[in-house]
């Protein structure tokens, strides 16, 4: 039990010996005593004095400045206005990224400046951008430095660009300014390599550094190695760690304290708690980054003993450090750990005396440690003062009065979170079961508090319990308004309930919420998604004051129910009206031209969107694209692509797609592997892409290589798509064995695509015995579909002995149980583009007389016959 003596005296300070062979650490390594100078014990009397400067050096004022000084500087600023830049900086500090940069855009069309004065301008925009997370105004920012400033000479702005993008989440963007560069210094070497880290991006960082070995003169320095030792950390490679721990000690950088504290921090992350000592005890020079990662090494391996001792030795050293908030966050956890409350009192009085009690992370931790050793009045005190809640703040007050069965204590701090909505933000976050039970918990349930939880559920999990909610909102008295109206139409038409939505249309008929227009676009959405696009369109004629969302709704709907004939009428309508199409507009009849292959209306569509500057919209070039692929213009999509100047990972995916689509699978893994060469990592659907391209082409081992490729090289887990197409592959090859051994071993079940894939090869190859249990697996699945019928009937018709009356009254059982006829079947088929065209007799005449060989013209034709 630690306790306020147990802190070292002036005479006796050491790190803590070896535990003796009895102890509980006795098969901890043993460590060397660190001998230490005497000093005064500064922890205990800085935490308990309440004058910050009898600590002595620990916290020591700035001098104030005097009169005189401060009368010379305001002559200064009256003689030298500001400089563009610092009136920039200014603005920052009281108003947004997107505000400033227009404010700016006005002072150039306003007043002269140099090219220098713009230049460091941009760059403070760039950094204001970056710690904003504004990559919108971001990229505004990086045009007009491409427009005002020869941006490939500029060696500053383009690292600032480097590092706006990694900060705003965008490595790929960071790496395209990267190349844009015509000589590299290792500093820029060193800010993407900073961004990949930052990014998690571990495997990237990597293989940059090993590009920076071996492609250029440039040799990592102080800075370089703390990040490569992040990411061998990152991917839990010991033996790549260890490797690049032995570069740097050649390198005479291993006595740097950067390099060293990440070696700590990386070998306390393989739990080789020996090794991280070492380099601790080795170092030349120690700072607090040095004793926190330590501290946290020895903390997370079980070493509680020395993370106290080493705690201690912070104010006992030859230099006493002052913690910072990472201390404290580290120390509390292990305090609660121990259960050694007086240690962590301690601790919480240093926070306060070093001003750091406020911080939210310290806040959190701080009430943490209370609840976990029982002291719940001092941890309430706590969760009181602190004025900046979030999840993780409830969730330890919450948490502690729960685990010690306190019913009481637990409801009424949920009855405070009430009243602060913060279960509204618990509910975006996903934790919808945690918000209703902070729900249940509110004694008077207001309006507010009821569509919380519906739009939650609606929108997210379980749309059907969602109307459950607003049944009990009723009857307990309250009326929907105009939002709960719009959860409740979006649960159904996510659950197709016509009925349900005509009642929910009846409600706000009685009630005079028909004004509303949002509540008039959501009606008009869910009468498109029941397939009833009449009702819809006389509900968008009677809104008076349309805009450019009830439009676009509309076009979706129309597009969504089959009619894009209406939609692209819709489209003009639009314009007639004098209202401009948006990108969404735009995409939607952009998806309809590809769909129907329209390429004249298309062409149409691309004009308007470049005289309208909407082909810089990410969704709308990749559109353009997909658009001139599925219409068979795939060297227009090329030409299209290579004309985009900033290219992202979305127009990559799109034109690799189109080239899938078109049988093309040589050309499409060579962009493929050109776009991992621009510096862009292949996301999900990129993946997809390049296996639908493996699987038209034939390359099964290339595609099987990719799909270990993104879970190894990229942290990617294959979905249902990625299975989809290798399982498609395999089987088209004959391969189905390994495609069912793939379907055993996938994480989800298979679903109607891929059995019907395996079903479609199992008639190509004559396996009809494995082609049965396809068909009978489909059926069960999908019993109402007809096209399933056709394939099970055509499984039928491949074995020798079948007769057709067999099949047409297996059939017809079949359909009883669905409630279907065999001639409704007929005539859904019928309807179908696929089967009419054969049955026009082109493909027929095409084939001549070994088409009547194929089973399913020959049931098709038969059954015809018989009707």
């Amino acid at each position: 039990m630690f306790t306020l003596a147990s802190f070292p005296t002036a005479a006796s300070a050491t790190v803590a010996p070896a535990p003796a062979p009895n102890s509980c650490c006795r098969h901890q390594p043993q460590f060397q005593t660190v001998k230490v100078s005497p000093k005064p014990n500064k922890l205990r009397s800085f935490a308990t004095t309440s004058d910050p400067k009898s600590a002595g050096s620990i916290c020591t004022p700035p001098p104030e400045e005097d009169s005189i000084t401060a009368k010379s500087t305001l002559k200064n600023q009256l003689k030298n206005p500001l400089t563009l830049s610092e009136e920039i900086t200014q603005l920052c500090e009281s108003k947004s990224s997107s505000e400033v940069f227009r404010t700016f855009q006005e002072n150039l069309e306003k007043a002269f400046y140099h090219s220098s004065e713009k230049s460091e301008a941009l760059g403070v925009l760039l950094q204001v951008c970056g710690k904003q997370k504004d990559i919108e105004t971001g990229r505004k920012v990086h045009e007009m430095v491409t427009s005002l400033t020869r941006s490939k000479d500029d060696v500053i702005l383009c690292t600032r660009l480097i590092t706006m993008y990694s900060m705003c989440g965008y490595p790929s963007d960071s790496l395209s300014v990267f190349h844009q560069l015509r000589s590299k210094k290792l500093y820029q070497w060193n800010v993407l390599m900073s961004g990949y880290t930052k990014n998690e991006l571990w495997v990237d960082a990597i293989c940059l550094f090993i590009e920076l070995m071996t492609s250029t003169e440039e040799r990592p320095d102080n800075f370089t190695f703390p990040l490569v030792i992040k990411a061998c950390g990152g991917v839990l490679d010991v033996g790549l760690g260890e490797a690049t721990h032995g570069m740097a000690a050649k390198m005479g950088l291993v006595s740097d304290v950067f390099v060293s504290n990440a070696l700590i921090s990386m070998y306390g992350k393989f739990s080789l708690v020996e090794e991280a000592m070492k380099v601790f005890e080795h170092m030349p020079e120690r700072n607090l980054v040095s004793s926190n990662s330590m501290i946290s090494g020895f903390s997370a391996n079980g070493y509680i003993e020395q993370s106290f001792d080493l705690f201690r030795n912070i104010f006992t050293g030859d230099e006493v450090l002052v913690p910072d908030t990472t201390t404290v966050v580290i120390m509390l956890p292990i305090c609660a750990g121990a259960e050694e409350v007086e240690f962590g009192k301690i601790i919480h009085g240093l926070a306060v005396k070093l001003g750091l009690a406020d911080e939210l992370t310290v806040n959190n931790s701080l009430v943490d440690m209370y609840c976990k050793v029982g002291y719940f009045s001092d941890a309430q005190i706590l969760f009181e003062k602190n004025e900046r809640k979030n999840v993780v703040s409830w969730n330890s007050i919450i948490g502690g009065y729960s685990g010690e069965g306190d019913d009481r204590g637990t409801i009424h701090l949920m009855r405070m979170m009430q009243s602060t909505d913060e279960y509204v933000k618990a509910n975006e976050c996903g934790f919808l079961r945690y918000a209703e039970l902070v729900f249940y918990g509110v004694a008077n349930k207001t309006v507010s508090s009821w569509n919380a939880l519906i739009s939650g559920y609606a929108r997210n999990e379980d749309p059907l319990k969602a109307l459950t909610l607003s049944s009990e909102m009723m009857d307990s008295g309250l009326l929907p308004d105009w939002f709960t109206i719009g959860s409740l139409l979006f649960a159904c038409s996510h659950l197709k309930l016509l009925h349900c939505g005509t009642l929910i249309h009846g409600f706000v008929l009685r009630n005079g919420l028909e004004t509303d227009m949002s509540t008039l676009v959501s009606l008009v959405s869910f009468y498109m998604t029941c397939g009833k696009p009449e009702l819809a369109q006389r509900l968008f004629d009677r809104i008076e004051d349309k805009n450019v969302v009830s439009w676009n709704v509309m076009i979706a709907g129309y597009l969504q129910n089959a009619l894009p004939d209406k939609a692209f009428c819709l489209l003009r309508d639009m314009v007639c009206h004098r209202f401009q199409p948006d990108e969404i507009s735009v995409t939607s009849v952009l998806g309809a031209c590809s769909k129907l292959s329209a390429v004249k209306l298309g062409k149409e569509v691309h004009c308007f969107a470049l005289k309208s500057n909407l082909i810089e919209d990410s969704f709308v070039h990749c559109s353009i694209i997909d658009m001139y692929a599925k219409s068979g213009f795939i060297e227009m999509s090329k030409y299209v692509f290579d004309h985009i100047p900033l290219k992202d990972i979305a127009s990559w995916t799109a034109i690799i797609t189109g080239y899938a689509v078109h049988g093309l699978g040589m050309e499409s893994i060579e962009l493929f592997q050109e776009m991992q060469k621009s510096g862009f990592s292949p996301a999900s659907l990129t993946y997809v892409s390049i296996l639908m391209a493996c699987n038209h082409a034939g390359l099964i081992e290339e595609g099987r290589q990719y799909v270990k490729e993104m879970q190894t090289l990229h942290g990617l887990k294959p979905e249902l798509e990625h299975y989809a197409c290798v399982i498609d592959m395999l089987a088209r090859a004959g391969q189905f064995d390994d495609a069912l051994n793939l379907m055993a071993e996938m994480p989800m079940q298979p679903d109607t695509q891929i059995w019907c894939s395996l079903l479609n090869s199992c008639i190509v190859h004559a396996q009809s015995h494995l082609g049965k249990k396809c068909a009978n697996k489909l059926l069960e699945l999908e019993p109402k579909r007809a096209e399933i019928y056709v394939l099970v009937s055509v499984v039928e018709l491949s074995r020798p002995s079948a007769s057709l009356p067999e099949i047409l009254s297996g059939i017809g059982s079949s359909l009883a149980g669905a409630d279907r006829t065999l001639k409704e079947l007929l005539n859904d088929v019928a309807s179908s583009d696929g089967i009419q065209a054969r049955m026009d007799g082109v493909i027929f005449e095409k084939l001549g007389g070994a088409a009547y060989t194929n089973p399913l013209f020959m049931l098709i034709k038969d059954c015809l016959s018989s009707f």
